[in-house]
């Protein structure tokens, strides 16, 4: 199995070394960070300003809506205060998504954790390497050992002989020969 960049970044830890068994869930590659945690921050930033923009509209469109009771303001100034205030919150749900994004990106961001256990294999990469989530190449190559198939080729005349030692049988009562 080839491990692939989910993110674009500069590695900056390597975790393994070729040939070394890794357990799912290890930290096997570390990206830099940084430029996802700048970008966690902006859009906490922006969904706060907008959360206040909406409060502030909000409580502009309620304020109207008692001043148009009162007679002191027309109705149109009430529309545009309603209209404003429909504005901003359409754009308040997009933001909120923005940000849970930046934060899923950001936890998945600094390591790529090992999908199986199994036997490191190539090393693709170096410490410094700007990788992209687009590499065809990916980083790492794992082999699964448990569970393993091994498949050979044996003469005909020899395999009576391989499958009595395996299995203390005789190579038509294990089923296991196929017609070539």
């Amino acid at each position: 199995m080839t491990v692939r960049s989910r993110v674009d970044g500069q590695i900056v830890k390597i975790n393994f070394t070729e040939g070394q068994t890794v357990h799912q869930g290890d930290a096997l590659v570390e990206i830099d960070p940084r430029p996802y945690q700048v970008q966690l921050e902006q859009a906490e930033g922006q969904l706060a300003k907008d959360q206040a923009q909406l409060r502030d509209v909000q409580v502009d469109y309620e304020r109207y809506q008692l001043l148009f009771k009162e007679g002191v303001i027309p109705k149109q100034q009430v529309g545009y205060a309603a209209s404003a205030s429909g504005a901003v919150s359409g754009c308040h749900p997009g933001r909120s998504g923005d940000h849970r994004q930046r934060q899923v990106t950001d936890r998945l961001l600094a390591r790529h954790p090992r999908p199986i256990t199994g036997r490191v294999g190539l090393r693709l990469v170096d410490m410094g390497n700007i990788v992209h989530a687009t590499d065809t190449t990916g980083l790492l190559v794992i082999t699964q050992l448990q569970p393993i198939a091994v498949i050979f080729s044996l003469p005909q005349d020899q395999l009576s002989q391989v499958l009595s030692k395996l299995h203390g049988k005789t190579a038509t009562s294990c089923g296991c020969i196929r017609p070539g």
